[in-house]
């Protein structure tokens, strides 16, 4: 057992906030705490949501109290976007929040592929393979396999999804690289518990560990099993979706030292 300081739910605080990077498990993770808790017992608020139409906004974090200030119930957030997590930062947030909520950070071990799911993801979409899991079919995933390896991807094809920089994969890759440490730097100051998405993607009994004991473990594993759709890729490693130059690129960086 992980102790108080290692669950991802404390019944003596107000809520969980998970603090993550984009494509790391942060909304599956959220989905089964959700469920294992019980909604009723909840306040959901799921993904934080930054201000889209103002991004000069210098003070999200207030939007961020208020949003947290409406919760009767246990409260359940998951903090992604990196610009608004490194507002937070400078803004003394994670030291005003720690006492009250259980902070957690999420990550994933596997860096490149945290990095390269996002496009992989936009093209499943556009195979319109998102819709029913139905069509996960061997040839239709093979299919798409093949067709991806038949069009790699290139520099200028990447996004993490919260930046225009797509022409400049550098930039992108300073970006990522930043948001990691970012994390790294949170996790160590304050000593907020850490879990990696690979630990308990198929594991579990893993993530029962999370839990005090006065959760049934027959609930957890339950919750755990409704919000298990992974998208079977033919391959596992999406480098091999990707150009000489991207691998070298990402090699460069060292993106799977972070």
């Amino acid at each position: 057992m992980l102790g108080v300081m290692g669950m991802l739910y404390n019944k003596n605080k107000k809520g969980t906030i998970i603090v993550s990077h984009y494509r790391s498990g942060g909304t599956q993770l959220l989905q089964q705490l959700w469920l294992t808790i019980g909604e009723e017992n909840t306040t959901m608020f799921s993904e934080w949501k930054h201000d889209t139409e103002n991004y000069g906004n210098p003070t999200p974090y207030k939007d961020l109290y208020e949003l947290l200030d409406t919760a009767d119930k246990y409260a359940l957030l998951l903090i992604n976007y990196p610009i608004d997590i490194s507002n937070f930062f400078q803004n003394g947030v994670f030291d005003k929040l720690k006492d009250d909520y259980q902070i957690i950070i999420l990550e994933r071990k596997n860096k490149t592929n945290c990095l390269l799911s996002l496009t992989l993801w936009e093209e499943f979409i556009k195979a319109e393979l998102n819709i029913n899991p139905n069509d996960w079919t061997d040839e239709n995933m093979n299919n798409f396999h093949q067709e991806r390896l038949d069009n790699l991807v290139g520099t200028k094809g990447i996004t993490l999804g919260y930046t225009n920089q797509t022409s400049h994969l550098n930039g992108l890759l300073k970006d990522f690289v930043g948001d990691i440490h970012l994390l790294h730097k949170i996790q160590d100051e304050f000593k907020f518990p850490i879990i990696y998405y690979e630990d308990f993607e198929y594991d579990s009994e893993y993530l029962v560990s999370w839990y005090s004991s006065t959760i049934e473990r027959e609930k957890i594993i339950k919750s755990y099993n409704l919000t298990q759709k992974k998208i079977p890729y033919v391959s596992k490693d999406y480098l091999v979706y990707y150009t000489e130059n991207v691998k070298k690129a990402l090699k460069g960086w060292r993106i799977n030292e972070l």
